[in-house]
């Protein structure tokens, strides 16, 4: 993971985690949404073979 895509995540996580307490968001949306958002961003930055 190159460096501006690890800052592009953490500010992504921070403004979730932020959001959801400002919001007020019930438990259950939160336990359902921050997991869903972890595998997401797991998926999207994980590293791809070079096909070359």
């Amino acid at each position: 993971m190159n460096r501006q895509t690890l800052i592009i995540n953490s500010v992504l996580w921070a403004s979730t985690i932020i959001a959801s307490a400002i919001v007020g968001a019930p438990s259950l949306l939160t336990t359902v949404l921050l997991p869903a958002l972890a595998i997401m961003s797991l998926i999207l930055t994980e590293r791809k073979p070079n096909t070359q």
